[in-house]
């Protein structure tokens, strides 16, 4: 039978977690997600586990689920967007660390000693 109370709490939460995941993204915490995720899919899991009446009060509290899990999705997006940038901005220091060059007094190229060094390896 469904106990409309119970649902509640269950839904309550759901978003109580929801938005510590939320403070945990904000802060940083990226290793406290994981502990976070295998929660909320078991408190999901047991949200779902009846199904709720149609009622105002559990469309809001459907609809406050799904606006937190995707400003949290957005965040994690974010992190996953920055964390391409950072490494593609790495790639791009070490092309140009490794066409760095040194340079004579009369402006001509100097070759590196590791393009040296690498040149012995090959002979």
């Amino acid at each position: 039978m469904f106990d409309a109370f119970q649902w509640k709490r269950r839904a309550r939460r759901v978003i109580d977690l929801l938005e510590k995941e939320r403070a945990a993204l904000l802060s940083g915490r990226l290793d406290m997600l994981q502990e976070h995720v295998d929660r909320r899919e078991r408190l999901v899991q047991e949200l779902t586990a009846e199904a709720p009446a149609e009622s105002p009060e559990v469309r809001a509290a459907l609809a406050e689920i799904q606006e937190a899990a995707g400003r949290n999705q957005r965040l994690l997006d974010a992190y996953l967007e920055g964390l391409r940038a950072a490494q593609a901005r790495l790639k791009q220091i070490s092309r140009d660390a490794a066409e760095i060059g040194l340079y004579g007094s009369d402006g001509s190229r100097i070759p590196s000693p590791s393009a040296a060094s690498k040149a012995d390896r090959r002979a």
